[in-house]
């Protein structure tokens, strides 16, 4: 047991590290509700790693196809990875190994999608990947919104995305919509170099995120405490990104910070789940 602890401490240490509200939100939970949050947050931040960041095609596609076998093994209960150790105690027997199987086949789908051609498309885009993982999400914890923490997580991935920029750009895929870059006069390659127009995009795609974080907050959905987590610290990294004059230049530093407000907003998301 202790070393299953460790080892899903040092997957905690190596996302929090790049999730900071992750780290605040654990200190919100205890016991096995917290193994369970925190083994799932972490999984989900490690398929949707190979899913979205991972560059090399043959690596994400290996990694994806490693998960897919040790998802059997989970259904069969003989999990090696520590993450699906710590779920293997929880309510995870109770989910269909179609639903992991679901999880990778449209991870794969989405290395290979197709630049969308307004905003909301490409936020579904990111919504079909993510709804595989909030449909076992709802098993493990039944009382979420199912479609608003889709909506959180999808809208979070597209505001990493943007602070990911050149290793997005370098993956193949376009993290704005085409409407956007025909409003403002550019083309792929543009927005991989620094110019007033593409400080214009970028504000304006930024701005579209914004309007999203602000919907989803004020519908106060019931949510996991780190996808509240994920909404409140991301809504307001959001406001103070518009804030500054160079957004490209900002975003980096504001996902580094915690807001002051995310701790009270993270409060009143576990009181809600009582």
């Amino acid at each position: 047991m202790p070393e299953r602890a460790d080892a899903l401490a040092s997957f905690e240490n190596k996302w929090i590290a790049q999730r900071r509200e992750f780290g605040l939100a654990l200190g919100f939970l205890s016991g096995t509700e917290r193994t369970c949050e925190s083994a799932f947050a972490c999984l989900r931040f490690e398929l949707e790693h190979a899913a979205f960041a991972i560059a090399e095609s043959s690596v994400a596609t290996s990694k994806l196809h490693w998960w897919l076998e040790e998802f059997a093994r989970l259904g069969a209960g003989e999990p090696r990875h520590p993450l699906t150790q710590a779920l293997a105690n929880s309510a995870s027997s109770a989910i269909p190994l179609n639903l992991w199987q679901r999880v990778i086949q449209v991870a794969l789908q989405t290395r290979d999608g197709e630049p969308a051609a307004i905003f909301d498309e490409l936020i579904v885009g990111y919504s079909r990947f993510q709804y595989t993982l909030t449909a076992i999400e709802s098993l493990l914890f039944p009382r979420i919104d199912p479609a608003a923490s889709t909506r959180v997580q999808s809208i979070s991935r597209a505001l990493l995305d943007i602070a990911t920029l050149p290793e997005v750009l370098q993956s193949g895929r376009l993290p704005l919509p085409l409407d956007t870059l025909a409003r403002h006069r550019l083309i792929r390659n543009d927005l991989a170099q620094p110019s007033p127009t593409r400080t214009a995009a970028l504000r304006d795609h930024l701005q579209s995120l914004a309007r999203e974080f602000d919907t989803l907050a004020t519908q106060r959905p019931i949510l996991t405490i780190v996808a509240a987590a994920q909404l409140s610290a991301n809504r307001r990294r959001c406001g103070a990104i518009l804030r500054s004059s160079d957004p490209a230049a900002h975003i980096e530093i504001q996902l580094a910070r915690i807001p002051f407000a995310t701790a009270w907003d993270i409060w009143r998301a576990r009181r809600s789940r009582g």
